[in-house]
């Protein structure tokens, strides 16, 4: 009788330690799976963001460099964004290059701006936000003047 006594106490004080110890970890490993999370977000619409300003960059200037950050923003797009816009932007990207090697024609401002509009309501969907009816990126390329 002594020895069920024994081991029911013994059993006793292993789940009375075992229970909150497991849930400390559920408790942890749920707050970090969140602040991940938290934190691929918040690092997402920083690259969103870049990549528009690198489109928008690329568009006025029109130069080496600013292809090269292109590339680099896919890279990072490809890396950390979200599914959709990372596909998205790696349709356009591909016919940029196409067209850029005269493997397909240029593209028309409509085929463009089709792109960019797809490319940020993937985007806008991604945080949870609504869809743009209509977008379009402008080049802007002010005439000198003497």
């Amino acid at each position: 009788m002594e020895i069920k006594i024994a081991i029911i106490s013994a059993l006793s004080a292993l789940c009375g330690s075992l229970i909150p110890t497991v849930f400390s970890y559920l408790s942890n490993k749920e707050q970090r799976d969140f602040e991940l999370k938290k934190e691929l977000f918040n690092r997402q619409k920083d690259l969103y963001v870049e990549l528009f300003l690198v489109l928008q960059n690329m568009m006025n200037v029109q130069g080496n460099d600013e292809f090269i950050k292109l590339q680099e923003a896919a890279i990072k797009i490809s890396t950390f964004g979200a599914y959709e816009p990372s596909q998205a932007f790696n349709k356009y990207y591909i016919q940029l290059i196409r067209s850029a090697q005269n493997t397909r024609a240029a593209l028309t401002p409509q085929e463009h701006q089709e792109h960019q509009k797809t490319i940020l309501n993937t985007m806008r969907q991604a945080m949870d936000l609504e869809p743009l009816d209509d977008f379009e990126l402008i080049a802007f390329r002010p005439v000198a003047t003497s």
